[in-house]
């Protein structure tokens, strides 16, 4: 791939590189003393989920979750060694998060210490869609929703799999379980 075809790679934060929600499920037992696991999230925006806890509540703690980014582990081991792989690629490899820009002190920190290094970091806020970013040509993530609207535009979505997106099918969509998987279906791109 040459310099002047450098395909962007967006890859999303949460629950596919850090396993936010598998921390939230253990901030939600310690303050409200509801077991809650992964598998009983119907969406990874909290939506639809009926725990007998408001979701105002819920999404509070969602968005506490970065304060502890020492406690979050990768969802993917290998993450940090395929991330390194495709920008030697060629691949710009950019973060493209709904989180609030106040957490980039907590993800840089957290960046740091599992030794990814990406090419750019970007914080949209939970209401901007990632479809938005035209200049974005894959898009990894674990939210289907975001993956068909990207898909929608003819471009290249990953979409990685999460127990509330089990269920769902999108077209014309690459679905995986692992950073390596993801590396396979790159290599075969270029």
């Amino acid at each position: 791939m040459s310099r002047g075809e450098r395909k962007i790679v967006a890859i999303d934060l949460d629950n596919v590189l850090a396993d936010t929600l598998g921390l939230w499920c253990e901030l939600v037992q310690i303050r409200f003393k509801k077991t809650i696991t992964k598998e009983m999230i119907p969406d990874p925006r909290l939506r639809g989920l009926r725990i007998g806890i408001r979701r105002p509540h819920l999404l509070r703690i969602l968005r506490e979750v970065w304060t502890h980014w020492e406690r979050l582990p990768l969802v993917d081991k290998d993450a940090p060694l395929v991330i390194d792989h495709l920008r030697k690629r060629g691949y710009k490899v950019i973060i493209l998060s709904s989180r609030s820009p106040e957490d980039r002190i907590y993800v840089e920190k957290w960046l740091k210490h599992n030794r990814i290094v990406v090419d750019e970091l970007k914080f949209l806020g939970f209401s901007t869609q990632k479809k938005d970013h035209k200049e974005v040509d894959i898009l990894i993530d674990d939210d289907a929703r975001e993956i068909e609207e990207f898909v929608r535009m003819g471009k290249v979505g990953i979409l990685y799999t999460q127990p509330w997106n089990k269920q769902i099918s999108v077209r014309a969509t690459y679905r995986v379980s692992s950073f390596q998987e993801i590396e396979e279906i790159l290599d075969k791109l270029i």
